[in-house]
């Protein structure tokens, strides 16, 4: 959390583990952002941020994957017997949780534009009530490897809305840069002509 009293030094949100002694590991750093136009320097001692103890909500069990249900599905024993096994040899590529999203990094997506000027859009305001929950769901992601801090020089904004449960789900408005986005000329093939062959 950034002292307001350094206000033209960001201070990235960041998780660390204190060890049995209550101090932090020499390892961990934190990173902080000029976001001014001038060089700032602080004298040793002075307070740039400060940390809060989170408390965990809940624990994800490894040990015990989820694989989807099946018995609701109307089909023979033998055929039960033989989808279980398939999802079973296959139950590494099911989603274990809701931020078990999977990672691949063996292709780099560009997104070609027609207008490469980069873009910054306004930040939209997160109503106070929610403020709180957000910070725990960001930090939650970000620990979780779904998301990272971000330079990029474009910038769209995060919508909060929320899922049928009631949890909360976080968007990001990405409508502009659609509209910048050169179209494809691939034409995928029909669904029906798929299916028909």
């Amino acid at each position: 959390m950034p002292n307001p009293t350094v206000k033209e030094l960001d201070v990235s949100p960041a998780l660390h583990v204190l060890n049995s002694q209550k101090s932090l590991f020499i390892n961990n750093k934190i990173s902080l952002h000029n976001t001014s136009n001038r060089t700032i320097r602080s004298v040793p001692g002075t307070q740039i941020a400060q940390m809060s103890p989170i408390t965990v909500a809940s624990m994800v069990d490894s040990e015990s994957p989820v694989l989807p249900d099946i018995h609701r599905v109307y089909i023979s024993p033998s055929e039960r017997e033989s989808l279980q096994e398939l999802l079973n040899e296959w139950k590494d590529v099911f989603s274990q949780n809701d931020i078990d999203l999977g990672h691949y990094d063996g292709v780099k997506h560009k997104i070609d534009l027609t207008d490469e000027h980069p873009f910054k859009q306004r930040y939209r305001r997160i109503p106070p009530n929610m403020l709180e929950e957000v910070s725990d769901h960001l930090r939650q992601l970000e620990a979780s490897g779904v998301i990272r801090p971000s330079k990029s020089p474009f910038s769209s904004p995060v919508v909060c809305c929320r899922k049928k449960d009631g949890r909360l789900r976080l968007c990001v408005n990405y409508r502009l840069l659609n509209s910048r986005t050169k179209k494809d000329n691939y034409c995928l093939p029909r669904v029906e002509e798929i299916l028909d062959s």
